[in-house]
């Protein structure tokens, strides 16, 4: 456990200043999306966020045929990048595997 805190450390706290602004901005509309802009608000520390450079996705589970051409359809439009990743069943297994 302290190996796991020591490793936190250095990892700033969101902003609570503009993730609040983004809630506000939002004003309980745009469903989950509206938690995103909020956490990104938060971790860049300003309102508006940029919109990421990068964006990647990690679908975690087992994926039936259907979900993962939608979703490789959808990550090429949007130019974002997809891995798939199976979860093992057991905590232990997963940290294992890091």
């Amino acid at each position: 456990m302290t190996a796991l805190l020591e490793l936190g450390a250095g990892v700033g706290w969101p902003d609570a200043e503009a993730a609040g602004a983004a809630r506000s901005h939002a004003q309980g509309q745009h469903g989950r999306l509206a938690y995103l802009g909020e956490w990104l608000a938060g971790t860049q520390g300003r309102f508006p966020p940029r919109p990421p450079r990068r964006a990647r996705c990690i679908v975690l589970g087992d994926l039936s045929i259907e979900l993962s051409v939608r979703t490789t359809e959808l990550a090429s439009m949007l130019e974002i990048g997809v891995r798939g990743e199976q979860v093992p069943s057991s905590p232990d297994d997963a940290f294992a595997l890091g």
